[in-house]
């Protein structure tokens, strides 16, 4: 780092842990520069460009299965959701490794396999697709201190969940809605919230918002 003319992080968080970390090194902020995260151009390529993969109302989570991921928490929250009488299922998008078997293990166990749908890897068409046809996108990772999965979603409207953990705040503002990434019951309560239309489209303008400051 200290040969470095310039130095990118991803938020104002992700410089001050950088300057805590490494400020010997560094001496001074002035190397740091903001590039926020912004959508891939293939959500532009395929959006709105065929019919829903799937004809049930479905959670989206597209992350590969590392354990701070918090596939778990998610589940358990669908659950909550399923035993409430909701009519939900839950759509994963992610290679089979890592904390996989482990994920698979609590869905058998939490007997929710006919309700969770794994499809590892799917191609950049597919996964617009599902973003746009989701009924809102999850993101209950514990790390950050920004995500991609939450810009992609925004990008295509679809209302998206996000854990209110480190930059999340800084990253999507007033375009997400922020859980505690440790309590189910919060994150099934934030899903269930989005039966508001009114709600739905706050968020979606919301998160227009963002994208078109993005691009500029």
């Amino acid at each position: 780092l200290k040969y470095c003319s310039k130095i990118i992080v991803d938020s104002d968080l992700g410089a001050k842990q950088l300057l805590e970390s490494y400020d010997k090194t560094l001496k001074h902020s002035k190397k740091l520069h903001r590039l926020y995260y912004t959508y891939p151009s293939y959500i532009d390529e395929f959006k709105n460009k065929k019919k829903a993969l799937y004809n049930f109302k479905y959670i989206f989570y597209p992350a590969q299965f590392w354990a701070h991921k918090n596939h778990i928490n998610l589940i358990n929250a669908l659950k909550i959701l399923i035993n409430k009488k909701n009519d939900f299922k839950l759509i994963l998008v992610g290679s089979k490794k890592n904390n996989y078997n482990k994920v698979v293990e609590h869905i058998k166990k939490l007997n929710l396999w006919k309700s969770v749908i794994i499809l590892d890897y799917v191609s950049n068409e597919n996964l617009v697709n599902l973003y746009e046809n989701a009924f809102c996108c999850v993101v209950p990772s514990f790390l950050g201190p920004t995500n991609i999965p939450q810009i992609e979603s925004i990008a295509l409207n679809c209302p998206v969940i996000v854990s209110d953990i480190y930059a999340s705040r800084e990253q999507m503002e007033d375009a997400a809605l922020y859980i505690d990434p440790n309590d189910p019951n919060d994150i099934s309560e934030k899903i269930l919230s989005l039966n508001n239309i009114s709600l739905r489209n706050k968020l979606i303008k919301n998160g227009n918002l963002i994208i078109n400051k993005l691009g500029n």
